[in-house]
Parts: C-alpha cells; sequence; structure tokens
C-alpha cells in the first residue's frame, strides 16, 4: 500500500496567528460597526419576545426586576435583573445582545482574517459586514444565539 501525502488547498491553507493588537484593532472595529449602525438607523427588537424579557428583566413588567427570563440561563437573569437594580436608566438587555454580538463578530472576522488572504479577504469581510448590519438592527434573542454559535 502506498502512502499518501496531505494535499493542500494552496499556499495559505494553513492558519496564521493574530497578533493582540491586531485582534485589538479588529475589536474595535466591530464595536465602531456596531456603533455606526445603531447610530444611523433606528434599531429595534425584532420580536416582541425580546421586549417581554427586556420588560420583565427590567422589573417594568412586575414592579422588580426579574431573573425568569424565556429561554434564558437564570445566572444571565440574575445577573441583568442585578444589573437594573443598581443602574436602572440603561437598557441592560440592549447591552447584553450587542456585547454577545460584538464579541461573536470580532471572533468570526479573526476567522476570517487568518484563514483568508489578498482581495478575496476583503470581499469575504465586506459581505460579512453588510449581511451583519440587518441583524444588528433587528436584535432579538435567537439571531444572537445563532451568531455566537457561529463564532
Amino acid at each position: 500500500m502506498v502512502a499518501h501525502e496531505p494535499v493542500q488547498l494552496h499556499q495559505d491553507a494553513t492558519p496564521r496567528t493574530l497578533s493582540w493588537p491586531a485582534a485589538l484593532a479588529l475589536a474595535l472595529a466591530c464595536t465602531a460597526l456596531l456603533g455606526v449602525a445603531w447610530a444611523l438607523c433606528a434599531a429595534q427588537f425584532d420580536t416582541n419576545d425580546d421586549v417581554g424579557m427586556m420588560l420583565t428583566a427590567s422589573g417594568l413588567r412586575t414592579g422588580t426586576p426579574d431573573p425568569h427570563l424565556v429561554f434564558t440561563n437564570i445566572l444571565l437573569g440574575n445577573m441583568l435583573a442585578e444589573l437594573y437594580r443598581q443602574l436602572p436608566a440603561i437598557n441592560w438587555y440592549a447591552v447584553y445582545l450587542l456585547a454577545a454580538h460584538g464579541l461573536a463578530l470580532t471572533t468570526i472576522f479573526a476567522i476570517f482574517l487568518r484563514r483568508t488572504s489578498g482581495r478575496r479577504r476583503w470581499i469575504v469581510l465586506g459581505i460579512t459586514a453588510a449581511a451583519y448590519f440587518l441583524m444588528a438592527m433587528r436584535l432579538q434573542f435567537t439571531s444572537t444565539s445563532i451568531l455566537v454559535g457561529l463564532a
């Protein structure tokens, strides 16, 4: 029997590492993308489920912040309820969704940067950023969990 060498698709098939300054710059770029998206458009929740969970966590529905959110781990619910108790003027539910989006988007972009090069890299990043824009404008826990799962 003859042993075969592994097939290499192209020279750049091996992943490259991303330096800490590059990772930080990428995280800042993703944060800026979220900020621009929210500054230019009227962002909203995509479903009434998210509005209900925000109202429950904030205490606007029950009179006091409540950690019992639909399809959400109780530990996260407790953290959100406590944040609403300490600083009720901030929409912590939206901050939580946006933070998850930012971390997931940074991870996805970092993987693209490590695995692609040249013009292809910028095309892939551009398409991903454009497709992501709609997801950022219509926040919902389902699309957030999908995005985090992809990352």
